[in-house]
């Protein structure tokens, strides 16, 4: 019998993945036709091709564009983003990453950190 090894997901990587889902990553979604799962702007991200007319950044594959999105958190969550909050909250990240003239922040928030298991006044820090 052979033993398998299975990776257990980062919280990181769980939020990545509420977030995808919340951004609508289905065929034929904006985020789908821009292999870009977390609907993230242009930024001159690694992987990127350009941009769409809403300034959504365009990715070659979709792993590219799914590195760009835990390297976004990771950026956030090391206090290396200067687009955010130092030892920013996961309440403060959503209020920059959706923001509230775009989306429903604080249910958006509420909606990844219970997929996270953390509360809203978790630093994103300690999802590392």
């Amino acid at each position: 019998m052979r033993a398998e090894k299975i990776m257990e997901k980062t919280k990181i990587e769980i939020m990545a993945e509420a977030i995808r889902d919340k951004e609508g990553f289905y065929p034929g979604s904006r985020a789908w036709r821009n292999n870009n799962p977390g609907n993230l702007k242009f930024a001159d991200q690694k992987g990127t091709i350009g941009y769409d007319n809403k300034h959504f950044a365009r990715f070659k594959t979709m792993q590219d564009g799914w590195n760009a999105l835990i390297r976004q958190i990771e950026l956030v969550a090391t206090n290396k983003s200067k687009a955010y909050p130092k030892d920013c909250t996961m309440l403060q990240f959503f209020e920059t990453y959706a923001p509230s003239f775009e989306n429903d922040t604080n249910s958006y928030a509420k909606e990844v950190c219970a997929k996270v298991g953390v509360e809203l006044s978790t630093k994103l820090s300690e999802l590392l």
